[in-house]
């Protein structure tokens, strides 16, 4: 996934995403669990996040509005998604050297409204060249690429099970992703089938093969013998192709499974992009536990001139040319000398027959006959439970909530994995890790976090690596009183937080190769619409806008958030000339009324795919504006419903928090820290109109608590944010952009490939309005391989191979 994606708001949400990022690397969960993951996290997305969209200004009377930080927060999902789209489609080509149709200039995850890479992204950085510089033919050709067609009714996915081996297979569904067909053998074996648009993936899993991870992990050229051989016995084997490992995914003593890569090749060159090829998962036993395969195929289409290796370098390390390189992932990592230690808590030791209370995500299987039910509750931390009993039906109906299970434990599967029988559950608001910082300490009571504030907090069954004094990052579901025990999940030495030079793997642009055995996650599923493409309007809402520059250019992306139609949608993307642009911009968070036409956005998670071309808009409120205030929180039941009322300490006015509104227990699920501040200081707008139980509602923007809001007697005192976000995209790939002196240790020339999921626009009655085609052309890219001096970050950079007269001047 993309993960410089997310732009934190604040230093909770910031030490946050740094802490997953980490967590990404290190806990490997069973494959068959990631890709499942992904897939629910981008589906849930589907419902309750929009793209960079922040906090809404809420209507009282819709009280299931989303909580805004898991928009962000799943934000860094939806960014994986958009990884995965490439507008590379052609028209036929036809005649020979000296009528070739021009190809479209390479933009890495590009699609309808994409934009090429800014200009100035390698500007910092000293490049020295410290390799040799390959040569190449002046022509090579281009290849049209199609998928292999996948089944699309569940007698061919039957077909194809059989022929793969599963015995005795069967047609499964996960009501949350109806188009997908799981097809689960009686062995434990399942192929899954997912298809969007002219883009599909087929999974394979092995759960009898995953539970075997006893022993000393295969050696590389061993699971690389044995994933070559599964391929080839299940005739997905490319006809040429080269053997790579991940070292994302290497095996740990506690997960011994080895991952191989096996990346198709064409006239000697290897497919690069996202999801190029084949991931295979080998365990001790030389058992494939897991495999993700895309089978392609491949039709020369016509030979093209290329730059030679020395132009493209000159291109690059100029530094100067917009659009090159047009794609740059950088890989930030912890130096050398750091010792970092992730510690998990010991999985759960159950009896047989004891009672539990479970909290997690439920994927749920039905059969397509309707004979069986299958479910599994996925806990935090990976430990997995096979849940059973008469209730199991009920969970069909639960979708991406989580879920607390009331249960006995019936039997030990694995040493991560129980057998459950649900006596009863019921859905719970979605929790948010707190994560505290401080100093582990030893006495005689046991072992103890100290925060840097004074407080205590005993820490059950801690790591017996830890020493006194160490400084550590604890991170758990709730954070309990002042003394409690800490039910903990991870804990970090030292903590990532206070490491100046770690600022986790990331990627400059919005597209990263992760050597993965993650399946493509689902394309966003488009909100309804009750507008039509032409048709005019005149609708009001909430704006939200970023505004992009890079040197000096500048550009604007704006939102409505349409609170007037009666239900959660994402907000519909604004266009319109430069100038109106930058005006709407400035009424970021504020309401605004806007006439304009409807139009296709270019952006699958928009209701509808459309877009609103804004004519002329108006501020709504003359005096709607982000205020300061200093006060506390308090819970109150008002109307029935529990809320967090703020009292600004400065007039004793007191406002419902809106967030309170959205989200049941949105304050309460682990009990914000803000909940037991004395005083803290909070930036947001006073809704001018609507009201909650006679209180004005106030729609936070920012917050801050601690010893220095404490000590503060004026809200003056803390400096006002207003208008839209500005984001420096040269500094995108990470603090301060690419700069310093780096070292280019690798040249080859590759065919780029980046599979596209194809737009579709639909009409408000259903039927889609275009389709693009299933395949496209891949063309040649010279890739750059480098890092810096001590290696802590390294960089591939992509630049388009063939020749400028060949190639269109506009961007797809």
């Amino acid at each position: 996934m993309n993960e410089n994606s997310v732009h934190p708001t604040d230093e909770r949400e910031a030490r946050l995403v740094k802490q997953l990022r980490a967590w990404a690397g290190v806990i490997q969960p069973r494959p068959q669990f990631a890709t499942q993951l992904e897939a629910n996290l981008l589906a849930r997305w589907k419902s309750i996040s929009v793209p960079v969209a922040p906090r809404k200004t809420i209507n009282p009377t819709n009280p299931k509005r989303r909580q805004p930080m898991l928009k962000r927060l799943f934000l860094a999902l939806a960014a994986v998604a958009a990884v995965l789209v490439l507008a590379l489609v052609l028209p036929a080509l036809f005649g020979g050297d000296h009528d070739l149709p021009p190809l479209p200039r390479l933009v890495s995850a590009a699609g309808p409204g994409s934009q090429p890479m800014p200009q100035g992204l390698l500007a910092g950085a000293d490049l020295t060249l410290i390799t040799d510089l390959p040569e190449a033919p002046a022509e090579v050709p281009v290849y049209r690429i199609a998928t292999t067609p996948f089944p699309a009714t569940s007698e061919e996915a039957l077909a194809w099970a059989r022929d793969f081996g599963l015995p005795d297979p069967k047609v499964y569904r996960d009501p949350r992703e109806p188009e997908a067909i799981f097809v689960l053998g009686d062995d434990g074996q399942q192929l899954t089938f997912r298809q969007f648009g002219p883009m599909g993936s087929i999974d394979y899993g092995n759960e009898r093969a995953a539970a075997a991870t006893e022993g000393t992990p295969l050696s590389f050229d061993q699971a690389a013998e044995v994933a070559v051989s599964f391929l080839r016995e299940h005739d997905l084997l490319p006809a040429a192709y080269r053997i790579q490992e991940s070292e994302h995914f290497a095996p740990r003593p506690e997960n011994p499974i080895r991952f191989v890569h096996i990346v198709p090749e064409l006239g000697g060159h290897p497919l690069a992009g996202y999801r190029s090829g084949a991931q295979v998962a080998v365990n001790p036993a030389g058992q494939v536990t897991y495999a993700s395969f895309n089978p392609l195929t491949f039709e020369q289409n016509g030979n093209y001139p290329i730059k030679s290796a020395q132009e493209a370098y000159d291109e690059l390390s100029g530094g100067q040319v917009a659009g090159s390189p047009f794609r740059l992932d950088t890989d930030v990592r912890y130096s050398a000398e750091m010792d970092v230690q992730h510690y998990s808590p010991p999985p759960p030791a159950w009896s047989i027959g004891q009672p539990v209370i479970l909290t997690g995500w439920v994927h749920v299987l039905v059969a397509e006959d309707g004979s069986d039910v299958r479910a599994e509750l996925m806990a935090r931390g990976g430990t997995q439970y096979d849940l059973t009993g008469p209730r199991l039906a009920e969970l069909a109906n639960v979708g991406f909530d989580d879920v607390q299970i009331k249960g006995t434990v019936v039997a030990q599967v694995g040493e991560h994995r129980w057998q459950v029988e649900v006596a009863d559950w019921e859905t719970i608001p979605q929790r948010q890790p707190h994560c505290l910082v401080g100093t582990f300490t030893l006495d005689e009571d046991g072992a103890w976090l100290v925060t840097d504030g004074g407080e205590r907090y005993r820490l059950p069954n801690a790591p017996d690596e830890l020493s006194d004094g160490q400084r550590i990052e604890v991170c758990a579901d709730e954070r309990p009183a002042d003394g409690g025990d800490v039910d903990w999940w991870s804990i970090v030495s030292p903590p990532m937080s206070e490491d100046e030079g770690y600022v986790g793997s990331s990627s400059s642009s919005v597209s990263v190769v992760v050597e993965s055995s993650v399946e493509e996650p689902l394309p966003p599923t488009q909100a309804e619409t009750i507008f039509e493409i032409g048709q005019s309007v005149e609708v009001t809402g909430v704006v939200h806008a970023t505004i992009f520059v890079s040197g000096e250019s500048r550009r604007v992306e704006a939102w409505l958030d349409v609170d007037e139609l009666g239900e959660e949608q994402p907000p519909y993307p604004l266009s319109g000339s430069p100038d109106v642009l930058e005006a709407i911009a400035q009424l970021d968070y504020l309401h605004a009324h806007v006439r304009g036409r409807v139009v296709t956005s270019g952006q699958e998670w928009a209701p509808g795919g459309l877009g609103i071309e804004i004519e002329d808009f108006e501020k709504v409120w003359p005096d709607e504006r982000v205020q300061g205030f200093l006060g506390h929180i308090d819970l109150e039941t008002l109307e029935g419903r529990e809320v967090a009322v703020f009292t600004d300490h400065e007039t004793d006015q007191r406002y419902v928090l809106a967030p309170s509104l959205e989200v049941e227990g949105y304050w309460t699920a682990g009990r914000d820290p803000m909940l037991d501040s004395e005083q803290i200081f909070m930036a947001g707008l006073v809704h001018p109109a609507n009201t909650y139980g006679g209180l004005p509602i106030l729609q936070p923007v920012s917050s801050r608590y601690g010893r220095e809001t404490e000590a503060a007697t004026s809200a003056d005192q803390f400096p006002l944010e207003v208008g839209p976000s500005v984001v420096d995209e040269a500094a995108m790939m990470g603090p301060g952009g690419l700069q310093g002196a780096f070292v280019v240790d690798r040249v080859e020339l590759a065919y780029y490939y980046e599979p596209q999921p194809g737009y579709v626009a639909r009409s408000t009655d259903g039927p889609p309005l275009t389709q693009e085609p299933a395949e496209m052309i891949i063309q040649p890219a010279w890739v750059f391989y480098g890092h810096n001096a001590d290696d802590t970050v390294r960089f591939i950079a992509y630049v388009q191979a063939v020749v400028e007269e060949h190639v269109q001047n506009a961007t797809p």
